[in-house]
Formats: C-alpha cells, structure tokens, sequence
C-alpha cells in the first residue's frame, strides 16, 4: 500500500509537472515546520488545508523558501478571506466536500514568486469571467509568478483526498 508520503509528491508532479525533489523537499520543510500533518501511519491523512498549503508554498524561488513564503501568500486577504482560505474553497469544491458556487470549468490560479500576489482567474459555462486578486497587483512585468490551471488543483485534491 502507498503512503501519504508518496501520494503526495506523485500528484503533484503528475499534475504541475514540477520536479519530484522540488515536491519532496518543500513538503518536508512545511512538514518539519508543523504546517502540514506529519502523515506517519498513525497520523491522520492530509486534509484541504495541507493541500492548499503546498500548492502555495511550490510557488517560492526555491524549497528552502517554502515556508515563509507559504506564510506570506496564505495570509494574503481578498474578497471573502485569506489567500489560503480561497485555495481551500477551490479543493473543497474539486472534492465534493463544499461547493460555494464555485464554477471550476476553467481558469487559473496565479500565485506570485517574487511578491506576495495570489489571483484567481475564472471562466464561467456562460462565458463571463472572474478575478478574485489578493495582494496587491504590482506594474505587470515587475514580478514574476507561478501559473496552476483549475483543472491541475482540482486532479490534485480528488487524488490526494481519495475522491474518484
């Protein structure tokens, strides 16, 4: 049987297609820093929070980042909450827990590298489009970010939650 431990990276290399060490490496310094769950054999299975928690924190310069910068984006504040708060509600919805009104049928989120920027950009079944943007948009050119399509986050959180 596959442990969380190799659940984990697997998916998000399937679906980012980010380096396996990269994953790895950043899991375990959030793991080390208490903002995930350990994932022993007794500890309970990765949750919502865990998951958001890493996709953000895979948007730092490097793993050894992680942490920090998966602090400072997750307390970003927008429409309705936090960053982390948002990229939850799109994991709950992917996995059936919630749905908020969420339309996952395409978009982006849009996580900053280089400062601290999270957007959420949708597109509805009738075509209208959405921004949610926590943080502030600094001049465009002036930073550079990470790109997850809707449909990458949503793979990611059926598979690692167990959800078919």
């Amino acid at each position: 049987m596959r442990t969380y431990s190799q659940i984990l990276p697997d998916a998000f290399v399937r679906h980012l297609r980010l380096p396996r060490s990269t994953i790895v490496l950043t899991v375990r310094k959030l793991r080390e820093a208490g903002r995930i769950t350990k994932g022993y054999h007794h500890a309970p299975p990765p949750n919502q929070r865990d998951v958001a928690r890493i996709l953000i924190a895979l948007s730092a310069m490097k793993p050894t980042a992680a942490v920090e910068h998966g602090r400072t984006i997750g307390r970003l504040r927008g429409p309705g909450g936090s960053a982390e708060d948002a990229i939850v509600d799109i994991i709950e919805a992917a996995a059936g827990i919630s749905s908020r009104g969420l339309d996952l049928t395409a978009g982006e989120v849009v996580i900053g590298q280089t400062t601290p920027l999270l957007e959420i950009h949708t597109l509805q079944q009738d075509g209208t489009r959405g921004l949610a943007v926590y943080g502030e948009r600094p001049p465009i050119g002036a930073y550079a970010v990470t790109h997850h399509p809707i449909d990458a986050v949503c793979a990611i959180a059926r598979e690692i939650l167990n959800v078919q």
